[in-house]
């Protein structure tokens, strides 16, 4: 047990001042549909931000972490928001962002950002103020990132999600998706998504689609008009099981709903002249999810067909319909007959917001994909009856489709294993840090492998391929994704590669004992008061000591010589016997630290009272 003298002069309190804030005034707009595409609907405005808004960040030290750079933004009225990164290079540096009041942290972003090109989208903050926080990577305090815009979610009305009233923006004629208990499992594949295009913030459903041996590679099948580049692809959040608990409740939040990360890899996609639909990949997954099954054969006419969707970037509805034929008249140059399902609604409508959703059979397989409404003037969608809908049939699409969707066809180029997964707990990687593909050709060509994500990477090996994870990139948990493509002679083969990724953090408590401490006869260094120090860990991950801090005293480089150590065992505990010089008062007894397996930080603190 190690013992130290604290000789304090006066009261000594630690204080963490606020963030400098820059405040933007109330946003002039009141939602609705997307200039371009009446199809889409706005539910953010976008806020370009000038130099100024970053110059009014400030840093400070942050003891042993080193510099810490920090800004908040107050949009008025927001429900949530987003920043655009742009020239963002911060190295080894880390960026994240959150509401500054212990919510969601989002990040760290680092490097030149997760697209390795310096732009991108961070994830989305709820509420009206955002904070950024930077560790720079060294002592010069640069700034290395522009903060280009401002993604201003539009705030909910107050009685937001009473159902029926269309105080959420939907129709007063939709059903509650829960309300047709029937189809609880099919809804689970379906997800609101939020995108940034160049008009503002926009919403649109879809839904988690299969391969043919459930794979559970998380393909997301939507609409072109809605995803059709890569560009927007990498804005996409998902958000999961946005819906009432029970029929006609009260749904959740948004913010409190399962989401996947900002990120998705754009795949394929085909405009409405060939059905309207795209698919991407997603990044992760949260529990719970479902994919759902297809069917490339079209359903027969005046067959019952269900939609599940987000209209208006609503909670989850469901539409019941019947297969019709040709009921509008409609300028078939643009929208082929031949490429798109009619439906005639029975229970139900759709509206903008629910396009990209499924289209499902009888059996609960996706046949459709929704692409387009008939609206007359201004009248509400409620009011247009009968309400029709049309959806891009997938038997068009499942020719674009086969390739992510099927297993691959016996050819003369021939990979194994056809799909690789990881599993990474605490960093620890099983089965293997690298794992092993074998591609062979019959004509003797040349063989290229590569990896579309930094997280994996290929090395040729006499013949072989080494797939490696870098499980330090993985820096959050979550299901994660990747495609290896294996091509010779123009034929591609890709390999799904997943890696189920938990992070467990340590559980480190810090305890004061006596506390309050009772003053005692002084000794012959002055000192009145005596109490030990206690650390332990109970959840089985080793940590380190980063940061030993005393009120003002910064106490980090005599952490071993108090503790007999530097670090914590995994449930283990270290402790020390400290003696204070002083008056009464209540001082922080501050400590940080860094996880071992997982480099996750901690911070814990604990006030003693001097009496």
């Amino acid at each position: 047990m190690r013992r130290l003298v604290l000789v304090l002069l006066a009261a000594v309190g630690i204080a963490f001042a606020a963030p400098p804030e820059y405040t933007l005034s109330t946003v002039p707009f009141a939602g609705g549909v997307r200039a371009s595409d009446a199809r889409l609907t706005l539910t953010g405005v976008h806020r370009p931000l000038s130099s100024e808004v970053r110059e009014a960040g400030a840093w400070r030290e942050q003891g042993a972490d080193g510099p810490l750079w920090e800004l908040a933004i107050r949009s008025l009225g927001a429900r949530a928001l987003r920043i655009e990164f742009r020239n963002f290079d911060v190295g080894e540096g880390k960026v994240w962002v959150h509401d500054g009041a212990g919510g969601e942290r989002q990040g760290p972003y680092s490097g030149k950002g997760p697209f390795e090109d310096g732009s991108f989208w961070s994830g989305s903050v709820f509420g009206d103020r955002l904070v950024i926080e930077y560790q720079g990577p060294g002592p010069d305090q640069a700034v290395r990132f522009e903060i280009a815009r401002l993604s201003h979610q539009l705030a909910e009305p107050a009685n937001a999600g009473l159902i029926g009233t269309g105080d959420d923006g939907a129709g007063t004629c939709h059903v509650d998706a829960t309300c047709k208990p029937e189809w609880a499992e099919a809804a689970k594949s379906v997800a609101l998504i939020l995108i940034e295009t160049p008009e503002g913030q926009a919403s649109c459903s879809g839904a988690l689609v299969s391969t043919s041996s459930k794979t559970r590679v998380p393909y997301f099948l939507t609409a072109d008009h809605c995803i059709s580049d890569d560009s927007l692809a990498r804005t996409v959040e998902a958000y999961w099981a946005y819906q009432s608990p029970t029929c006609g409740g009260k749904p959740p939040a948004l913010r409190t709903v399962p989401r996947t990360p900002v990120g998705s890899r754009y795949l394929v996609s085909q405009p409405q002249i060939r059905a309207d639909f795209s698919l991407i990949l997603l990044p992760s997954l949260p529990p719970g999810v479902v994919f759902a099954d297809w069917d490339p054969v079209d359903p027969l006419m005046r067959s019952e067909l269900t939609g599940i969707h987000h209209p208006q970037g609503s909670y989850k509805r469901i539409s019941v319909g019947t297969l019709t034929s040709n009921y509008w008249e409609m300028d078939y140059d643009e929208v082929p007959p031949q490429h798109y399902h009619q439906v005639l609604w029975n229970t139900g409508i759709v509206e903008p917001g629910s396009s990209g959703s499924p289209l499902f059979n009888a059996s609960g397989k996706v046949v459709g994909v929704l692409s387009y409404g008939y609206q007359i003037g201004n009248y509400s969608w409620c009011d247009i009856k009968p309400s029709i809908a049309a959806y891009g049939r997938f038997s068009v699409a499942y020719g674009f489709l086969r390739s992510y969707l099927e297993d691959p066809s016996p050819t003369q180029l021939t990979v194994a294993p056809d799909r690789v997964s990881f599993k990474v707990d605490n960093r620890v990687v099983t089965p293997a840090v690298t794992q092993r593909l074998v591609a062979r050709t019959m004509g003797g060509g040349t063989i290229q492998v590569a990896s579309d994500s930094p997280w994996l990477s290929t090395r040729s090996v006499g013949g072989s391929w080494d797939l490696e994870i870098r499980p330090n990139l993985l820096s959050k948990p979550g299901l994660y994704t990747a495609l290896v493509s294996v091509t010779a002679d123009g034929v591609v083969r890709t390999v799904p590669v997943t890696a189920d990724v938990t992070l467990r953090p340590s559980a480190v408590s810090v305890s004061a004992s006596p506390n309050p401490v009772e003053a005692g006869d002084e000794d012959a260094d002055g000192c009145r008061w005596a109490f030990k120090v206690t650390l332990e860990e109970s959840a089985g991950v080793a940590t380190g000591l980063t940061l030993v801090r005393f009120g003002s005293y910064d106490l980090t480089s005599e952490a071993e010589r108090l503790f007999g150590s530097n670090s914590l065992d995994a449930k283990g505990k270290l402790e020390a016997s400290l003696r204070y010089c002083g008056s009464p008062a209540v001082h922080a007894l501050e400590f940080a630290g860094v996880d071992a397996p997982t480099k996750l930080a901690w911070r814990r603190s604990v006030l003693v009272e001097f009496r």
